[in-house]
């Protein structure tokens, strides 16, 4: 009996620590960031740096499409490179939400003559929070992006994390992170 109790006990140290090394594998390479309406600081990658409608006009133009207290990180190597978190009323994720969600948002692409390929839309969870993630490729004249948005719910708050990039990376690993997952 006590072999077992020791063999319990250091498969749940060994399980511990492993869990530990690939959060920090994770988090290598990037730096916590405050985001105001959530009352936390989110981990990022490491060239994005907060940038505030007072300092920059089109940041301003850009934010005031979203709720006031959305905020912009931008990618110091490439301005084309984004994070916007905005708040959202809150409401219980579903998957058969997603399907609505989606063509609404796609019906509002097609209204603004955006021409947007959809490469994923999937529910994930992690601990107690849902997540909508969404991707899409937009292919401009000179150049394309990857579009993904997060909806999250969790503790009763909903918020969209919107992420442009030039280059089809995840930033799934750092929601991850910031859940305890």
């Amino acid at each position: 009996m006590k072999n077992f109790i020791v063999l319990f006990l250091l498969c749940f140290a060994l399980g511990c620590n492993t869990v530990e090394k690939n959060k920090l594998a994770v988090l290598t390479g990037n730096n916590l960031q405050a985001v105001g309406f959530l009352n936390q600081s989110v981990y990022l990658p490491a060239g994005f740096q907060p940038v505030h409608k007072e300092d920059n006009e089109a940041a301003a133009e850009y934010l005031a499409n979203f709720d006031a207290n959305s905020v912009l990180f931008v990618d110091r190597q490439n301005g084309v490179n984004s994070i916007t978190f905005m708040p959202a009323d809150y409401t219980k994720l579903s998957k058969p939400l997603i399907n609505y969600y989606v063509n609404d948002l796609e019906r509002h692409f097609s209204k603004e003559g955006l021409a947007m390929q959809r490469l994923e839309a999937k529910m994930l969870r992690y601990g107690s929070a849902e997540i909508i993630k969404i991707k899409y490729l937009q292919a401009l004249e000179e150049a394309q992006a990857y579009i993904t948005q997060y909806v999250v719910s969790h503790d009763l708050e909903t918020y969209i994390i919107l992420v442009r990039h030039q280059e089809n990376q995840d930033f799934l690993a750092i929601l991850k992170s910031n859940f305890n997952v």
